[in-house]
């Protein structure tokens, strides 16, 4: 699978092929001089293509974002301004139409554009060269020798300003989505909220006592008619474990057979005591998904004896 960090070195490769590519070209042509008075070239030659040889195999991992690309591009300028003094000429016009070139061809972002911005500067620049040489800057094989360089220089800045701007204006996106969701995720909590507050309120809407834990035993649902029953407020029984729980008595046990042994129990008559003996009627199940897993324990509760009493809520 090709990623945009895969995409971005291959170009990055591409661009310091061609400056590597005209580097060695000027090398060709300037070898009798190389030759003669500057051996140091070759060492030079050989940190350009080492570089080269680096980039290649470097893992693309490290061209997400441009902090890698901004410190391959600065030192793409540093090997041609020293390419341009050991094989050309460097001066004040040269350095000036450089920075020159980085900055319009940054202003654009498009690598389109960066060849017509890198044409008007390689006009102007030979243009101004020759008027302060005194003749037609043309003639100037020092001056058409740089041509080139200002090419790759606009190349390099365009799509290092381009790349940047994508990577701002996805953080940007980024930053808005996250918004958004934080948004839809508070809407949903309050959704929920008002849901499970609902469900409750139905809970104590039922006569019988109701108690239901989870798959592990711990209780989740307590309601009014269970407090009536067990003389308890649900604060003392919610999240605890049913093992835990002493009130329930011999509820307890039954919750535990079905449980550990799977025993399920039907209408089963209790007596406990909650500060007064009480018979109750008892009925246990399991809770199951649509595959036939446990996800916890449904346990019903009615009164035997005496009469109903309406369901007072414990504070």
């Amino acid at each position: 699978m090709i990623t945009e960090n895969m995409i971005r070195k291959k170009a990055i490769n591409y661009i310091r092929a061609l400056l590597t590519l005209v580097i060695l070209l000027l090398a060709v042509y300037k070898y009798e001089e190389i030759l003669d008075s500057k051996q140091y070239v070759f060492l030079y030659l050989i940190v350009v293509l080492a570089t080269n040889v680096f980039l290649w195999f470097v893992n693309a991992k490290h061209f997400e974002g441009t902090k890698f690309q901004f410190w391959i591009f600065l030192m793409d300028i540093i090997l041609i301004v020293c390419a341009a003094y050991m094989l050309t000429s460097v001066n004040f016009y040269l350095t000036l139409f450089i920075f020159l070139t980085i900055f319009m061809a940054s202003l654009s972002q498009s690598v389109s554009l960066s060849l017509l911005v890198a044409f008007v500067v390689n006009v102007v620049y030979v243009y101004i060269s020759g008027n302060t040489t005194g003749g037609f800057a043309i003639n100037d094989v020092s001056v058409l020798l740089n041509v080139p360089f200002i090419f790759i220089v606009a190349l390099h800045s365009s799509y290092f300003a381009e790349k940047s701007n994508e990577d701002a204006r996805d953080r940007k996106n980024l930053g808005k989505a996250n918004v958004e969701m934080g948004v839809k995720i508070k809407d949903t909590d309050i959704e929920i909220g008002t849901l499970m507050n609902f469900i409750f309120r139905v809970y104590d809407a039922f006569k019988d006592g109701v108690l239901v834990t989870d798959k592990n035993g711990y209780v989740k649902v307590f309601n009014i008619a269970a407090e009536n029953i067990f003389n308890t407020r649900r604060s003392n029984v919610t999240n605890m474990h049913i093992g835990d729980i002493e009130t329930l008595g011999a509820v307890k046990d039954t919750i535990t057979k079905l449980i550990t042994r799977k025993e399920v129990t039907v209408d089963k008559e209790i007596i406990i005591d909650s500060g007064k003996l009480k018979k109750i009627s008892v009925s246990t199940v399991f809770i199951k998904n649509k595959s036939g897993d446990s996800l916890g324990v449904l346990c019903t509760m009615r009164r035997l004896t005496g009469e109903l009493e309406k369901p007072q809520e414990f504070k």
